[in-house]
């Protein structure tokens, strides 16, 4: 019999394999979901019943256990996010406001040839969006790629890790979604008004 998992058995039979050897088989997990998670005294009450059926019937031993899932991450997630955004705002404030520095020059170059405040705007943006985009993409492929190859070196062969587990949404939000935010406040501050005393000639 082949199981896409590895399991912690050295022999597994198909019920008909069973059937036909006449090899005695019958129920040993039953799985149960609730609509509200159980609480502490009806957790109780069932582990009590479940001793009390195991004492009736010696060739029976039922022990209920629950399991009520990881809690929710969300919590950690924003505190994680927040953090990274002050962070990734501190640096793009800090390389944007050099790049606008030095971008003064062409600022006036565009103006001399008739370039619109829009224009320079919708450069700014792009400038904003390439700068803060690439590190905020770089750094989170460098974040996932070494974090999954420890999980998966070290992963546990009965619940291998898959793709999914992974917070897709709150690494979109950071990768692209932080960039974007960043580029639109670059887009809404006006462009310094251009230093035509300096502008380049052009012939």
């Amino acid at each position: 019999l082949q199981t896409p998992v590895a399991l912690p058995w050295a022999v597994v039979v198909s019920s008909q394999t069973a059937d036909r050897l006449g090899i005695g088989y019958g129920g040993f997990t039953l799985v149960a979901a609730y609509d509200e998670p159980l609480s502490v005294t009806a957790l109780d009450r069932l582990r009590a019943d479940a001793e009390a059926a195991s004492r009736m019937n010696p060739d029976v031993y039922l022990w209920p256990q629950l399991e009520s899932g990881p809690s929710a991450p969300a919590g950690w997630l924003w505190l994680i996010l927040g953090a990274t955004a002050v962070l990734v705002i501190a640096a793009s404030a800090v390389a944007l406001g050099l790049a606008r520095v030095e971008r003064r020059p062409d600022d006036a170059t565009l103006a001399a040839v008739g370039g619109s405040r829009r224009l320079r705007r919708g450069i700014a943006l792009w400038q904003a969006l390439v700068i803060t985009g690439l590190g905020t993409v770089t750094g989170a492929v460098a974040g996932i790629l070494p974090v999954w190859g420890v999980v998966l070196a070290g992963q546990n062969t009965y619940n291998p890790p898959q793709l999914s587990d992974l917070p897709w949404p709150w690494l979109a939000l950071l990768a692209f979604g932080l960039p974007l935010a960043i580029a639109l406040v670059s887009w809404l501050v006006p462009p310094r008004h251009p230093d035509l005393t300096r502008r380049t000639a052009i012939a």
